[in-house]
């Protein structure tokens, strides 16, 4: 019976050249460059997938919120007024903290686009508006879920809650950029004055109007009606005076009856307030 003689047995009794084995050219290595851009644009398609299934998951909660009032709604006929008061808050109440829940896992992608703050500068111009675009997006709507959770948190009168969500949104704003927060800086001072923190309240309004153009800085009746009710809790009556007048001055002359009866009785007010205090 014939049998066939392995090859390499061949070669190793006969001594004959081995025959090298043909091999695959090795791949050739991408640059750092090249690297670069490759990692970030594995990471800008990693976010963006992600946001997107995020924005599923926010649209699922906003019609999983609506249907569990519809159903609170239903559920609080026939029960007296505290009764139903009470669903209604617990309610709201787990709403805010899905909401909350929610918001926490998509301030997660702050870590991913940390890394691709860090890549921008080794990568092309157009990569570069990308990652502008994707932080300009991502900050947006973060802002807009922590705030979402705070308003719901404060409807159900958890004003530490809320509190608590917006001192870290302001916290993680850089200090340059804190200048134009002037709003969030006064959600927060509403929220301390309703915790009955209204020392704190005052020095945040006090510093928000005080950060304003000199021309302009009682221009926002809003905002003096605050500083100047501040003023009054803490039984600064004439600091309180000086607001109101400063913010009736501000309004021109032409509107002056109109928009500036309600500071004019202020006015009135704590004068006769202050004109029967014993000098």
């Amino acid at each position: 019976m014939n049998r066939r003689v392995p090859l390499l047995a061949l070669v190793l009794v006969l001594g004959l050249p081995a025959v090298a084995a043909a091999t695959e050219p090795a791949a050739a290595q991408p640059s750092p460059e090249e690297a670069a851009v490759n990692k970030v644009e594995k990471l800008i398609a990693s976010v963006r997938d992600r946001m997107n299934d995020y924005q599923k998951e926010e649209l699922d909660l906003e019609m999983a919120s609506l249907k569990a009032q519809q159903a609170a709604l239903q559920g609080v006929k026939g029960l007296n007024k505290a009764a139903a008061q009470i669903a209604n808050r617990a309610v709201m109440l787990a709403a805010a903290r899905e909401w909350q829940g929610f918001a926490e896992r998509f301030s997660g992608l702050g870590r991913t686009l940390k890394s691709l703050v860090a890549e921008r500068p080794d990568v092309p111009a157009n990569l570069q508006a990308e990652i502008d675009s994707l932080i300009l997006r991502f900050d947006r709507k973060n802002r807009g879920l922590q705030m979402k959770a705070a308003d719901l948190y404060e409807r159900v009168a958890e004003y530490r809650s809320a509190l608590a969500i917006c001192m870290a949104l302001y916290q993680d704003i850089p200090e340059d950029k804190r200048a134009g927060e002037g709003a969030l800086k006064d959600k927060i001072a509403a929220l301390c004055e309703k915790c009955g923190d209204n020392a704190t309240a005052l020095t945040i309004v006090k510093s928000i109007v005080d950060a304003r153009p000199e021309e302009d800085r009682y221009t926002d009746i809003k905002l003096c009606n605050h500083l100047g009710g501040l003023y009054e809790k803490a039984g600064d009556l004439k600091n309180a005076l000086d607001v109101y007048k400063r913010a009736l001055s501000a309004i021109p002359a032409a509107k002056r009856a109109r928009a500036g009866a309600a500071l004019e009785k202020k006015i009135a007010a704590l004068e006769k307030k202050l004109g029967s205090q014993p000098k």
